[in-house]
């Protein structure tokens, strides 16, 4: 039996979901006294928090606010398909076991975002490492990898900045996850998208874990002054570590199969995370209420029991590998990301064509009834020789003569199409009141007589 109460806690949590006080008693076997001292501690250091109206201790994880229907679907019509680009019909049978796997060996192991919210950028970090292996075949020696520690300071910006030292093949994971929220315009509120993280490595690139150091503390995690490099300086060692195209993931059938044959054997998923921790064999379980959403590297697939893993960013203290089947994704999953090569680049241009859609007044704009989220103009992907109905509606549609338009479209080529309202005349100004009260007062001093030097003078006529 482990004598550290810190660690049977968290084992007693992560095994059987959150607990109260009497329960952690009961399953670690700690006394009470010592066990009260340890839990404050634990509560101080924000390993785990209370919930006021249970009672029970839980984990901190850095989450983000857990995704709604709406946002798991995401808006589609905007990104490749993967399941159109490999005219997939159904699941390719097959499995890739953390045993089987060509790369996981590679992988740093204890990958550990600690406190800080960039988990966005862990998963696309894991994910440019296995698509560097795929593409290079360049892999670390088994010196390089014995050299990685956890837990180093630097100074940088007037803090101290708490990163872990890695070897030559891992990325960073704070530049895909800076880059990525300034290309969405993020500011405030910590968090990124999949979604913009992938399009970041394909138009800026990505560098080595010690170019840019990811920060564990989030105190000291700046966006605009990185170390050791500048943000400029990573954004032209980026340039060397660009992938060549992307698409996203709708089924379960296309996940397994881009893990099972895309180059780099990943994709990045986020997914909704319950609060009860894994099973026994690793199971993300949906049990209790839901506490957050969390971006993953999914790279493994187990066709037998039809689920698929993922490399976790929690550090040593959780399994490092964890896994989701067909019913947890279909209830929990967002959108999935996944490189592709320049062939399949080539196909899905054939087989898209970018239809660019703006209009001169602010509008709710359609795809086939399908909301898009922009106001003014957007861009979408449509399979060519497919029929679309787009459809703009103003937002303010009692001041343009127009209440809707729309055009049928099969594209062929890439398109820009512009939707014009024209504003409804101002009515005209009604004057006849300003008539109709000089008449009344004409015919109030029509007969109304002036006296001058005894002359009389009539008023109105």
């Amino acid at each position: 039996m482990d004598p550290n109460p810190v660690h049977l806690i968290f084992r007693a949590i992560k095994k059987y979901g959150p607990l109260k006080r009497e329960e952690l008693r009961e399953y670690t076997g700690v006394p009470y006294h010592e066990l009260d001292m340890y839990l404050v501690a634990m509560c101080v250091k924000k390993w785990l928090e209370v919930d006021e109206g249970t009672a029970r201790f839980y984990i901190v994880r850095p989450l983000f606010p857990p995704m709604s229907d709406k946002d798991r679907a995401g808006p589609e019509n905007q990104f490749f398909e993967y399941e159109t680009i490999q005219a997939l019909e159904g699941a390719v049978p097959g499995h890739l076991l953390p045993e089987e796997h060509p790369y996981k060996q590679y992988l740093p192991a204890g990958w550990n975002q600690a406190g800080q919210y960039d988990c966005v950028g862990m998963a696309t970090a894991i994910l440019e490492q296995l698509n560097y292996y795929a593409c290079t075949g360049d892999f670390p020696t088994p010196a390089e990898m014995a050299a990685a520690k956890a837990n180093l300071t630097v100074k940088a910006g007037g803090c101290s900045l708490l990163y872990d030292q890695w070897y030559r093949t891992t990325f960073s994971a704070w530049f895909p996850y800076v880059i990525s929220r300034e290309m969405a315009g993020l500011s405030g509120t910590p968090g990124s998208y999949c979604s913009m993280a992938i399009q970041a490595v394909k138009t800026v690139g990505g560098v080595s874990w010690d170019d840019c150091y990811s920060p564990k503390n989030v105190f000291c995690a700046s966006e605009d002054v990185l170390s050791p490099k500048t943000k400029g300086e990573c954004k032209e060692i980026a340039k060397g570590h660009k992938i060549d195209g992307y698409a996203t993931i709708s089924t379960w059938e296309g996940l397994k199969t881009a893990i099972l044959t895309s180059p780099a054997h990943c994709a990045i998923m986020p997914i909704n995370v319950y609060e009860t921790g894994p099973d026994p064999d690793d199971n993300l379980r949906m049990i209790g209420k839901v506490i957050g959403a969390h971006a993953l590297p999914w790279t493994f697939v187990d066709d037998v029991k039809d689920r698929v893993g993922c490399w976790n960013s929690w550090g040593p203290t959780y399994p490092q590998i964890t896994w989701i089947d067909r019913d947890y994704w279909q209830h929990c999953a967002g959108k999935a990301f996944t490189p592709i090569d320049k062939d399949e680049v080539l196909i899905a241009k054939y087989l898209y064509a970018l239809v660019t859609v703006d209009a001169n007044v602010p509008c709710q704009f359609s795809v086939n009834g399908e909301i898009r989220p922009e106001d003014l103009t957007f861009s979408a992907m449509l399979e060519k020789e497919k029929e679309y109905l787009i459809k703009a509606i103003p937002k303010a549609p009692e001041n343009y003569i127009e209440s809707e338009q729309y055009f049928d479209l099969i594209p062929f080529q890439d398109t820009h199409y512009t939707f014009t309202f024209h504003q409804r005349p101002s009515p005209s100004p009604d004057t006849s009141w300003i008539s109709e009260l000089f008449e009344r007062l004409r015919k109030l001093f029509r007969w109304v007589m002036i006296r001058t030097n005894g002359e009389p003078i009539r008023i109105g006529e």
